[in-house]
């Protein structure tokens, strides 16, 4: 299994990249996000990796962090949606809209996405809350913060299923919760949070 590749840009095209690693060419297919914000040819990048194979065809599919990968793992283990539509979901919305719209069952919100209508919408709710109501038991016994339970519990599981630690977790939840405020805006504040530690 490759896990992630490193080498230098060799050429972009439209939704993928070459990637020239010791003088071989991978062809790895990305979410229009990362291709934006930093692939330029001749640079070094290092994607992290998913390789999906079928009888006639092996598929790179390629992140630059392994949030979006871990993302794109769970999105294609819920039965319909396939490589090429977890990876435009992935482009048309952010980790942390994806968490908090399938943890608070927004189905409106999920149909909205490229490649999902109602069912596939309520299969994704279904299928992937599951995964992160796993560890609510660890959210609710490691949450120092005695205020709305619900929300603060829902940003916790959902932070924490992304990857985050849930001691870094708390200490931004305390600086950023405030009465009324939703799970989702939560959600968001901690991972601005995260991103100036």
């Amino acid at each position: 299994m490759i896990s992630f590749l490193k080498g230098i840009i060799e050429d972009i095209e439209i939704g993928s990249i070459s990637i020239d690693v010791n003088g071989v060419g991978y062809e790895v297919f990305m979410p229009n996000k990362n291709m934006e914000n930093v692939i330029t040819i001749g640079n070094e990048v290092k994607v992290f990796t998913y390789l999906n194979v079928k009888e006639d065809s092996m598929t790179l599919y390629g992140f630059m962090n392994k949030m979006d990968l871990e993302l794109f793992n769970k999105l294609i283990s819920v039965s319909g949606i396939g490589p090429k539509v977890a990876l435009n979901i992935i482009s048309a919305i952010s980790a942390e809209e994806l968490a908090a719209a399938i943890i608070t069952e927004d189905v409106t919100k999920l149909t909205k996405l490229p490649g999902i209508g109602k069912k596939t919408a309520q299969r994704l709710v279904l299928e992937l809350k599951d995964k992160f109501d796993t560890k609510m038991a660890i959210c609710v016994s490691d949450n120092s913060v005695n205020r709305d339970d619900n929300v603060i519990n829902e940003a916790l599981c959902a932070l924490t299923s992304l990857g985050y630690t849930k001691t870094k977790i708390n200490s931004i939840i305390e600086k950023n919760y405030k009465e009324d405020i939703s799970s989702e805006q939560l959600i968001k504040l901690v991972l601005k949070g995260m991103s100036t530690i």
